[in-house]
């Protein structure tokens, strides 16, 4: 049986766009009228025009009767066709493309969503006449204004929206409220799941109850631990006994846990019982076995009392722990339920809509219908399906283009996804690079009856394949990335050792000798003499560079944040 489901995975370098423009012109090749059914989807659109102007470079070229390169040789050897045949086809496909240019379907998936939304605006109930708002930035002064002008009319937003500022304070975050408001508003217009949703349906007031609320449960929780560990600690006092005197000593024991417990000068996490605590409790290991005995016979005289003690403080910690982490992000879901409402009145009063919002009613009122349906609403049939960069799709985007995918391979259809892990840059955009990792099983998917079957499809016709041929990097380069990715994939935990498994990389034949990697570690005693060596590092770099005659138009200088960068601009123009 043919696999028609190939997923190649890549490194940078190895020739992704290459490898799916191939595979397009194998397809298209075959029957020039079939390139009507293909969708090439990529993430950006540079990326899609880039793509369209190379296939239709090759196919001038082809049309005129050049062949350069071992890719056009792989095709024309994998099409089964000539060269004459080539060129009589790369004509005529050519021809077909420029006189039927809408039909030309290679783009964004954004765009294609777009196209979806347009058809099926109605049945999504879309404002007549609505707008499409491509950057959520656009969105986010009317949000925070809309914000800003409630403050003081409603006295819950204004007291949720005061402690969300107090708690940037606390968490070290800037002072800037408008600032700190800019970029959790921005978070909370990504695509986010249905929690988000569910939030949208509570109001400040709502929410304020359920704070309070939690606050009389905490204090019960805190005062009924409390009295337990006196209790014990009472106990084990009478009964001449010290926490040192109990195994892990006056640091760890059971003693001194109740005592840190009395006292309530920590964190709640560190409230959890630790090893030594555990082990009294489950294993009866409550002293060292070089205890006096008269010791021994004081503490197993107790066991029973503080067993049962302990274990109820145990229990009550774990849901004292568990209310406290609610309560500290509580009043950042009230907020995002006043966002996620001020939103939807946005998108009613302007009729403008972000794309974002695109994924998730498309998902909820369309990806159930049949397939064909779909496809006979949108006035055309796609067969085949080429998805670059697939490490950044999101699960909404995927769990939307599964029926067609699920269909096109239960049709027989030939059905291409490219990506490197490695490389996932949209998490911001909810990109989910375990969706690639883990194929052909549905990553993050609800286990139902219709995801099971898509799954098996998937995995029936799985094709696994690498691009190994690092095409840009020289030799240095390539080994150093080599160890590098095996030393990650060691000791990174099992969520990303996935990413990092199979990505041995291979030189071009013939390799390209040279390239140069240097890591510096900079010693420093604080953050501030750090980051003055480390200008004075890089200054050094660049005068070595300049000894050496490299130009500076070829020297490029990284940083993790923007102004780093502003910094060391600064330093070098001194």
């Amino acid at each position: 049986m043919k696999k028609n489901f190939v997923v190649y995975k890549s490194s940078a370098g190895s020739g992704k766009t290459t490898t799916l423009v191939k595979e397009y012109l194998k397809l298209s090749l075959t029957n020039p009228d079939n390139f009507r059914h293909i969708l090439a989807i990529t993430f950006t659109n540079k990326a899609a025009n880039e793509m369209k102007s190379r296939i239709l470079e090759i196919l001038t070229g082809m049309a005129a009767g050049h062949f350069p390169g071992n890719s056009h040789t792989e095709t024309m050897a994998e099409t089964g066709l000539s060269q004459e045949q080539m060129v009589t086809r790369a004509a005529e496909l050519l021809h077909n493309i420029t006189h039927q240019y809408d039909e030309f379907a290679v783009s964004t998936i954004d765009a294609f969503v777009h196209k979806i939304v347009r058809t099926f605006s109605a049945d999504l109930k879309l404002p007549q006449g609505f707008e499409v708002l491509i950057d959520q930035d656009d969105i986010i002064p009317y949000i925070l204004e809309d914000m800003y002008d409630k403050l003081g009319k409603d006295p819950a937003f204004t007291e949720v929206l005061l402690h969300f500022a107090l708690s940037q304070v606390e968490d070290e975050k800037s002072y800037d409220l408008n600032q700190n408001l800019t970029g959790f508003v921005k978070q909370q217009l990504n695509e986010t799941g249905n929690q988000a949703d569910v939030l949208e349906q509570f109001s400040s007031s709502d929410f304020l109850i359920r704070i309070k609320q939690l606050q009389k449960n905490l204090n019960a929780g805190k005062t009924s631990i409390q009295k337990l560990a006196r209790e014990s600690l009472d106990r084990i006092r009478e009964a001449g006994l010290c926490p040192a005197d109990f195994k892990g000593g006056a640091k760890s024991s059971v003693g001194s846990y109740l005592l840190k417990i009395t006292q309530w000068q920590t964190k709640p996490h560190d409230l959890i019982p630790k090893p030594a605590v555990i082990k009294a409790i489950e294993n009866d290991e409550w002293y060292a076995k070089s205890q006096e005995a008269s010791i021994k016979a004081r503490i197993d005289a107790l066991t029973p009392a503080l067993k049962e003690n302990l274990q109820s403080i145990r229990d009550q910690v774990n849901r004292y722990v568990l209310l406290r982490l609610v309560y500290n992000n509580i009043y950042e879901m009230a907020l995002t339920g006043e966002i996620r409402q001020l939103f939807k009145t946005f998108t009613e009063r302007t009729r403008k809509v972000h794309i974002s919002e695109f994924n998730k009613r498309i998902h909820k009122e369309i990806a159930g219908q049949p397939v064909p349906f779909i496809y006979e609403r949108l006035g055309r049939r796609y067969r085949h399906f080429l998805i670059d960069e697939f490490q950044d799709t999101s699960l909404l985007q995927w769990s939307n283009l599964l029926p067609l995918i699920e269909e096109s391979l239960a049709n027989g259809y030939f059905n291409l996804l490219v990506g490197d892990a490695k490389q996932a840059i949209y998490r911001f955009r909810q990109g989910e690079v375990e969706l690639f990792t883990h194929l052909p099983h549905l990553y993050g998917l609800e286990k139902t009856a219709e995801n099971r079957q898509r799954e098996r499809i998937l995995e029936q016709n799985y094709h696994p394949k690498n691009l190994r041929t690092n095409y840009r990097s020289r030799q240095q380069i390539i080994d150093f990335n080599n160890r590098f990715f095996r030393l990650e994939g060691e000791h990174l935990g099992n969520d990303f050792r996935d990413v990092y498994e199979d990505v041995e990389q291979v030189p071009p034949d013939p390799p390209r000798p040279g390239g140069v990697v240097s890591i510096d570690f900079i010693p420093a005693k604080n953050t501030e003499e750090f980051r003055t060596a480390r200008k004075d590092k890089i200054l050094e770099i660049v005068h070595e560079l300049i000894d050496k005659q490299i130009p500076l138009r070829d020297i490029c200088i990284l940083t993790l944040k923007n102004s780093s960068a502003a910094a060391l601009a600064s330093h070098l123009l001194e």
